[in-house]
């Protein structure tokens, strides 16, 4: 679809063709058993629709999966935990953590309560910046510090 179709209604694109396409791309460069991500999504932007964080979220999980073994045999997902913090000085926010076969966390997914179309937690004074929060740069250091990055 074109540009704008994608952004209001998410990808065409099927997310177990996504998934399998990133291990495809994945597999000449000896991949690691699993890749972490984190996502942010504005529950209040008019531009950019939830579906894409749920799509992202899929293939993240479908890439996963084949990289243990090369196929898709087991979920991996393991388990999921869910957070929901109240607005304070920040927005509040539903956290959806995925817990992998190797009981770590690997995907986090914060959907944030009123943040518009903005860098959450960003600096005011740019375009697409909104400072109250909370820190989507704080909250990726210290999601990619678990996993040496």
């Amino acid at each position: 679809g074109d540009f704008a179709t994608v952004v209001l209604h998410g990808a065409t694109v099927p997310v177990e063709q996504s998934g399998a396409f990133g291990y495809a791309c994945s597999y000449a460069y000896n991949p690691p058993k699993q890749v972490p991500a984190i996502i942010f999504q504005g529950m209040a932007s008019p531009l950019m629709n939830p579906m894409h964080a749920f799509q992202v979220e899929d293939e993240f999980i479908i890439l996963n999966d084949y990289l243990d073994k090369g196929i898709r045999d087991l979920p991996a997902v393991k388990d999921k935990r869910i957070d929901t913090v109240p607005d304070t000085e920040t927005y509040g926010y539903t956290k959806y953590s995925l817990v992998g076969q190797n009981n770590k966390v690997f995907l986090e997914r914060y959907m944030i309560n009123r943040l518009n179309h903005a860098w959450s937690g960003g600096d005011g004074k740019f375009k697409y910046n909104d400072p109250k929060g909370p820190s989507a740069t704080e909250l990726m250091i210290k999601f990619f510090k678990r996993f040496g990055l």
